[in-house]
């Protein structure tokens, strides 16, 4: 469907004379996240004294915070760029290594079960974009790396978002 809706805004721009980009989101996580969501969900467990059930982690993704998502597509809007850009960070994380990233902010690395559920069947393990367009043409670089985004998503779980 998100393809389909990016072809029929490239042929829409062209007949009506106008440009038009399209950004590509990756994998996004910050405060607002769904509850079933990897950041989310582990850190909500951590914070409740509960274990983080996980999968073994060995996927690798390509994360950015939400607020450096919005950011980007701010600076997409104003750039000259036209088609499909990737939003995201360009630097492909173990899933893993995001869990034990969470787990030590948090100061439970006791309370982490990775293997404890299965990965999803068929899922690739590796997920990550070419973010040269956003870096050059759109001008866009992150503000959060990924401890200072985790920091301020646990923040926002504590404040009564459990």
């Amino acid at each position: 469907c998100k393809y389909t809706t990016h072809l029929m805004l490239d042929a829409w721009a062209k007949q009506v004379g106008i440009s038009g980009a399209w950004g590509r989101i990756f994998f996004l996580y910050g405060p607002h996240e769904h509850a079933s969501r990897l950041v989310r969900s582990v850190a909500s467990s951590l914070l409740r004294g509960e274990p983080a059930l996980c999968s073994q982690g060995i996927q690798r993704r390509d994360f950015l915070h939400v607020q450096d998502v919005a950011e980007a597509f701010v600076k997409l809007l104003d750039s000259s760029a036209t088609g499909a850009v990737n939003i995201a960070s360009g630097t492909p994380l173990a899933v893993s290594d995001i869990v034990w990233r969470i787990a030590d902010l948090v100061g439970r690395r006791d309370l982490i079960k990775l293997g404890a559920i299965p990965g999803a069947e068929k899922e690739p393990s590796l997920v990550y974009a070419d973010v040269g367009r956003l870096k050059q043409e759109v001008g866009f670089a992150p503000r959060f790396d990924l401890d200072s985004g985790l920091a301020q998503t646990i923040e926002w779980i504590k404040q009564g978002n459990l």
